[in-house]
């Protein structure tokens, strides 16, 4: 219930822009537990345009999202939105250690995002392109925290790998 109304102010803020991407951007707080975390990311979405119909783009992100790991907890088929507004993750996402996708700084000499507990946000919007393809709009957000510490998490940064994958992943996938 939660993230059906968290995923409704998404949309309803992303309605009142025009650019690529918008349903996903300006997320409310989304409760994980017995915190919640904002998502506000200073570079907006990372953008890839596919030459496939959005239908058929739409059609292969489930998939794609278990391909990587991550849990879909929201869909908005509508807007064309899936992913999760928030989930955990401690180490790896699927086999691939979190430090490719998400920065968490490092402690001597290693990154801190394989050790830390993470809140991760991965949301994804398909939109038709002007060059009659579909852009691929994914917002990577992330707080972590060391697990030893029930201190208050810390902003991670997205490395743009995560992004990535998921419009390459597509992109594979489509006839």
């Amino acid at each position: 219930m939660r993230s059906s109304v968290a995923l409704s102010l998404v949309v309803l803020v992303g309605c009142a822009s025009s650019h690529r991407g918008a349903a996903i951007q300006g997320a409310p707080e989304v409760p994980i537990g017995s915190s919640s975390f904002r998502i506000r990311s200073p570079n907006g979405p990372a953008v890839k345009v596919v030459a496939f119909p959005l239908e058929q783009v739409w059609r292969v992100l489930p998939a794609v999202f278990d391909s990587l790991g991550i849990p879909i907890t929201d869909v908005d088929a509508p807007q064309h939105v899936i992913g999760s507004s928030g989930f955990k993750a401690r180490k790896r996402l699927k086999n691939v250690p979190l430090s490719k996708f998400v920065d968490c700084g490092s402690t001597q000499g290693f990154p801190s995002a394989d050790d830390y507990d993470l809140k991760i946000s991965v949301l994804t919007q398909v939109e038709p392109d002007a060059s009659g393809g579909t852009s691929i709009a994914t917002q990577v957000e992330a707080e972590g925290r060391p697990p030893a510490f029930s201190g208050a998490y810390s902003r991670c940064h997205s490395t743009g790998q995560l992004e990535a994958a998921i419009s390459s992943a597509a992109a594979q996938r489509l006839p």
